[in-house]
């Protein structure tokens, strides 16, 4: 039986519904389950149904664009009128672009409203949205978006939709240390670093170079802003760095580094590719150095390669930091995100090698505080501000200083000790020209009296050169300047009658903030567990001076003193200590940065013992800060040493005073040796804005000294310790030679070119021990070859004279413009020089021809006397042909040259082609000399020495 009935549905009536129809029957059914049946039906609204959905990926990056699609719906038979679309985003997601074609409101940085206005039957719409997380995002956050209408919604449960997302940690590849100091590049290494607030499971996150692969076990956790070290082999890390690492990857060498596990990368030397992947195996970060591949997913562009203002070997590349907050600069997988990057003059043209500390001493001691500072000039009364305050130590001293070769500052400590004073003291195992015997004696010294005694070595060492000099006095007072401790820094002689010496800056202040970075600084660099440091006990040759050497000191009397006593002041003062490597160059603050703001009217006036004109393949941004100061229109003054790096500095003065004229600006530099003996100083006094800055330390004019070395420089607000150091530069700058010397640009009236060899250069006070090393450099001004068979060479003023007097060998010449150097031996010349002289009075070298003795005028030997003396060339008749005259010597007719020398200088011919039988004219002193080599220019064969 068939029954159709048909039923009407309301108006109002919508979603589903059920219907049921059952069957009854007046008997007993013996089976009632199926005498009912329903079904449902959907009805329709006459009504708007608004739907809303959203979808995105479900891991990000911090920091990292994500884009999500926002899809709405009308399911309904009527229009949706009124349509807003609201979108919540919790912090730290920001709205980055959209692309919804409706206007867009923000009530708030987080809600999003899309006025979507009406939505047809029917009609959907889509859009999508980028955002942001920011570099603190961590973990899971979930993202709610509604979607609200003026209709009647049929069904309003639809009406909302959420995203969550989980943020993957913000790891990156901080560094990566390849071509290694330990055989087979056992300690090689990375270091990873977590940028993110939260801490990071690293269980699953892998390493590669694309060939092996190594992964953190369950449970390896990195805390937030944590960095960690993972070595190859922990133990061989540890003996190029000093520590451990935090985990080891190849064999098992320390139960104390946790093992990585898998097959572990070897980073060639040559170039790699190095990936950080995360968990499933998504490219985190990676990094392509020299030759590695570039087209490696996750990185961009030219590979990084080592900077090479120090050597390749040992470096690690690292990420540039940013200087306001000292983390990594923003990812952008590209060599702008590593120090290493030529293209950057700040923070790039970086390099770093193992035991640096670079970010704990990332940001330089910035503070205003009230307290004393003493403004100290050598070599007017350096040694005596400096010996006082070493006398005043009741509990410890730490000095770190280049070399210590000052025999009273000696005794004073190790007089210290004798009274309970803690001494440690921290120098250069191996200065320019090595430890001389003044410093083994003053090690040794220091050690019997009780002292420790530490050097930097090869080992290989931190620092290309350790040249810091501070002294900490009970830890309470920091003083710190250009000079070591030395005789020529602070000559220890009686300034009554003058004195000679290098001029020089010292700071003494006891700001709380200077001395305790200074003794961290200490701390660090003298730490005995470092494989770069030595001491007495375990290197004994550093501290064993000569049998019976006994240290002398000469009165002299060059210089007469101008500036007696100190600048003493207290107060509330500005400032900044800066160090190399890690701080000395900076954009915004520091040295650089105060120059950068000069204006007309302010003035800088600059003392350095020297300045490079470039840093390897790009300007020395120090030099061009103060020619910046001089565009800006300050008042620049320039003063540069004319002792250790003539020719050098020459070369800059030049190219200052043309660019200043050619720009017309009102900057001057000059060369200056005031004292006699060098402009060792590194200070820069500034006056802008009408306050005073002195900037004094060890920091040198190198790319070097600014980005190896262990440096300090410091400076100080203070009107007056400005006009005090002003003073001692303006007397410098009108006296550049003191009171003896006065170089002007040669004019010689009536002047004609020798026709005759000359002496060009003399070399008597050798370092440490005479014996064997003294020579004598001639040069041949004339346009011809000379054939010197029958000339000769001596020490004594007229025949009979137990003196040597020693002949050229058959057949030797010396061609046009040349010069030929004779020295005492050949052994003992290479052990200053590191090539050999022409000829040699003693057998010592068989491969450097033999002057011959010519018995005829004197039987003795060759012994230039220190005090004076005189050196003869005589011709082929035993005529004189030159002569030279110095100290005591004298000789008929011959001016002797009466200015100071100490050892390892020498009296230098200038210029080379003038000789007025007047060595006080004719005569400079080389603080750094060069034989085989004229003033300005070189010898031939190349073998010119510095």
């Amino acid at each position: 039986v068939f029954i159709t009935f048909t039923a009407s549905v309301d108006a109002e009536a919508g979603g589903l519904i059920t219907n049921v129809v059952s069957a009854s029957a007046a008997f007993t059914e013996t089976d009632y389950s199926d005498n009912s049946f329903g079904w449902e039906t959907y009805i329709t609204p006459l009504a708007a149904q608004v739907s809303i959905s959203k979808t995105g990926p479900s891991r990000i990056l911090p920091g990292e664009e994500a884009v999500y699609t926002i899809t709405l719906h009308n399911l309904g038979v009527l229009s949706a009128e009124g349509v807003l679309v609201t979108d919540t985003l919790p912090h730290p997601l920001r709205l980055f672009t959209h692309t919804a074609p409706y206007s867009l409101s923000r009530p708030s940085d987080e809600t999003l409203v899309w006025d979507v206005g009406i939505l047809a039957p029917g009609e959907a719409v889509s859009w999508t949205v980028t955002i942001t997380g920011g570099l603190d995002a961590c973990g899971s956050l979930t993202n709610v978006i509604t979607a609200t209408t003026n209709s009647t919604d049929a069904i309003p449960t639809d009406n909302a939709a959420s995203w969550s997302v989980e943020f993957i940690p913000k790891i990156v590849i901080d560094a990566i240390y390849y071509d290694g100091y330990q055989p087979s590049d056992d300690d090689e290494a990375f270091r990873l670093w977590n940028l993110s607030p939260c801490e990071a499971d690293l269980s699953g996150w892998c390493i590669t170079d694309g060939e092996g692969s190594v992964c953190f076990p369950d449970g390896a956790r990195l805390s937030p802003g944590e960095a960690i070290w993972c070595a190859k082999k922990a133990q061989a890390f540890a003996k190029s760095f000093g520590f451990l690492p935090q985990w080891e990857y190849g064999d098992d060498t320390d139960p104390n580094a946790p093992q990585m596990q898998g097959k572990a990368p070897s980073f060639a030397n040559e170039g790699d590719e190095i990936s950080l992947l995360a968990p499933g195996g998504s490219v985190v970060d990676a990094l392509v150095y020299e030759n590695g591949d570039t087209s490696i997913l996750g990185w961009s562009g030219e590979a990084v390669w080592p900077y090479t203002v120090t050597t390749v070997v040992g470096q690690i590349l690292y990420r540039k930091r940013d200087e306001a907050t000292g983390l990594p600069v923003p990812d952008t997988d590209t060599v702008a995100d590593w120090a290493q990057d030529r293209n950057d003059p700040y923070a790039g043209r970086r390099v770093m090698y193992p035991g640096w500390s670079l970010d704990e001493f990332f940001f330089p001691v910035q503070v205003t505080e009230t307290a004393h500072l003493t403004v100290a000039i050598g070599p007017d009364h350096l040694y005596e501000t400096v010996l006082s305050h070493i006398q005043a130590a009741t509990r410890s001293l730490q000095i770190a200083a280049y070399s210590l070769k000052n025999p009273s500052l000696t005794f004073a400590i190790a007089e210290r000790i004798q009274h309970g004073v803690a001494v440690t003291i921290l120098l250069d195992g191996s200065p320019a020209g090595g430890l001389v015997t003044e410093s083994l004696w003053a090690a040794s010294v220091i050690s019997d009296a009780g002292g420790t005694m530490y050097f930097m070595v090869e080992s290989p060492r931190r620092y290309p050169n350790m040249h810091s000099k501070y002294i900490l006095v009970d830890e309470r007072i920091a003083l710190l300047g250009s000079e070591n401790l030395s005789t020529k820094g602070m000559p220890l002689d009686d300034k009554a009658n003058g004195t000679y010496g290098h001029r020089g800056v010292y700071l003494i202040t006891d700001a709380p903030s200077v001395v305790q970075r200074l003794g961290q600084l200490f701390a660090a660099d003298a730490d005995p567990t470092r494989p770069d440091i030595t001491s007495c006990s375990s290197t004994p040759r550093l501290c064993t001076p000569p049998p019976g050497f006994a240290p002398s000191f000469t009165d002299v009397l060059t210089y007469p003193v101008r500036f007696p006593h100190p600048l003493i002041l207290s107060g509330t003062f500005y400032f900044e200590l800066a160090h190399s490597p890690e701080n000395s160059i900076r954009h915004n603050d520091g040295l650089l940065g105060l120059l950068m703001q000069t204006n007309p009217g302010d003035t800088v006036l600059v003392e350095q013992l020297y300045e490079r004109l470039s840093w390897s393949d790009s300007r020395n941004l120090r030099l061009q800060a103060y020619v910046d100061a001089a565009r800006a229109g300050a008042r620049v003054r320039i003063l540069l040493d004319d002792c250790y790096g003539r020719d050098e500095n020459a070369q800059v003065v030049r190219y200052l005073n043309d660019l200043a004229q050619k720009e017309k600006l009102d900057l001057e530099a000059q060369l200056a040796n005031p004292m006699g003996a060098g402009l060792h100083n590194k200070m820069v006094l500034a006056h802008i804005g009408g306050r005073g800055y002195v900037w004094a330390g060890s920091i040198n004019g190198s790319e070097v000294a600014f980005k190896a070395n262990r440096e300090v420089g410091f400076l100080v607000q203070s009107d007056e310790a400005y006009e005090y150091l002003a003073a001692m530069f303006q007397r410098d700058w009108e006296a550049p030679y003191g009171r003896y010397f006065t170089y002007l640009p040669l004019t010689l009236k009536g002047f004609k070119m020798p026709d005759y060899l000359l002496i060009s250069e003399v070399f008597y006070d050798a370092p440490g021990d005479d014996e064997g090393r003294e020579w004598v450099e001639i040069y041949n001004p004339t346009g011809k070859t000379t054939d010197v068979s029958d000339y000769k060479i001596s020490d004594a003023q007229e025949s009979g004279l137990y003196e040597g007097m020693y002949r050229f060998p058959e057949g030797a010449v010396i061609g046009s413009g040349e010069v030929i150097v004779v020295a005492e031996t050949a052994s003992g010349f290479y052990e200053l020089y590191g090539h050999k002289p022409d000829f040699e009075l003693s057998d010592t070298d068989p491969q450097i021809p033999d002057m011959m003795p010519y018995i005829k005028w004197g039987k003795g030997s060759w012994r230039l006397k220190n005090a004076g003396d005189e050196i003869l060339l005589l011709g082929p008749d035993d005529s004189p042909v030159d002569v030279v005259v110095y100290g005591e010597g004298v000789y008929p007719g011959v001016n002797p040259y009466q200015g100071a020398l100490r050892e390892g200088e020498s009296l230098e011919r200038y210029p080379p082609i003038r000789d007025t039988d007047d060595c006080a004219a004719d005569f400079r002193v080389a603080c750094l000399p060069s034989p085989g080599c004229l003033p300005g220019g070189s010898k031939p064969s190349g073998r010119c020495s510095h």
